[in-house]
């Protein structure tokens, strides 16, 4: 390999996605991590919610992107067979004076094209989770969840078999930033010569075992998490809600998942 034509820095989910995207249009693509597995920073650490679009400030990248993205992700997921739901997602106001909050956000999401939305009294939100008590609510019916680790092994599967591989263990260090284009074009270049060749039956069972390790890991926070909420709620007496649209009513707030 004496040369690569992009470098992708990362293997999460932007990282993944950029890949396979970069070499779907043909190019040759090479993707740098400096861990030990995919996903291991932000793409695994996250609430896993495919959110509808409704707190970005009208007109911002965030918000175009965001409710363009929803569509294509929720497509992505079916075409791919990752598990996922559209289940919706319930904003309330558990008391009188946080409504000119609730209806700022309802307002700010229609500027952003999340058309959809529906005004609810407090009894039929109650009605969707008896365990509810607030005053009145909004309903999202675009907010869905997603799960990461199923969506993170499809774009590398996507993105490999278009070419691109993924190095582990692999920092990108630039010389200076003041080079300028043509010497990171070379640095470029000496990192690529320099790493390791490997055949695709160790390139296969590389994958494997980082999978392996991401599975692991992801069950261990899940234990750690579960363990914890599971004191936390014993400590306050809370009470705990597992339907499709929320997890725990408070008082303090939003409820938003």
């Amino acid at each position: 390999m004496d040369q690569i034509e992009c470098v992708v820095i990362g293997a999460g989910v932007v990282g993944l996605a950029v890949a396979r995207a970069l070499a779907e249009r043909g190019r040759e693509v090479l993707v740098l991590e400096a861990t030990q597995a995919i996903g291991t920073g932000t793409s695994s650490r996250n609430s896993e919610v495919i959110h509808a679009g409704l707190y970005y400030p009208r007109g911002s990248l965030k918000a175009t992107l965001c409710v363009r993205g929803r569509e294509m992700l929720y497509e992505y997921c079916a075409e791919r067979g990752v598990p996922h739901r559209r289940c919706g997602k319930l904003l309330v106001a558990t008391a009188r004076n946080q409504l000119p909050q609730l209806t700022a956000l309802a307002t700010r999401g229609k500027e952003n094209g999340v058309l959809d939305l529906m005004r609810l009294t407090g009894h039929e939100a109650q009605a969707l989770e008896p365990a509810l008590e607030c005053v009145e609510a909004v309903f999202s019916p675009q907010t869905g969840i997603v799960d990461s680790h199923q969506l993170l092994l499809a774009l590398q599967g996507d993105a490999e078999r278009n070419g691109p591989s993924v190095r582990f263990t692999r920092r990108w260090n630039p010389s200076t930033q003041a080079a300028g284009a043509s010497s990171c074009k070379s640095a470029v270049r000496r990192r690529a010569c320099c790493l390791p060749q490997r055949s695709s039956i160790a390139r296969g069972s590389t994958r494997m075992r980082s999978r392996e390790r991401f599975a692991a890991s992801m069950r261990a926070t899940y234990r750690r998490f579960t363990l914890r909420a599971a004191v936390t709620s014993a400590s306050r007496g809370a009470r705990r809600s597992h339907g499709s649209f929320i997890r725990c009513p408070t008082k303090r707030g939003w409820v938003c998942i």
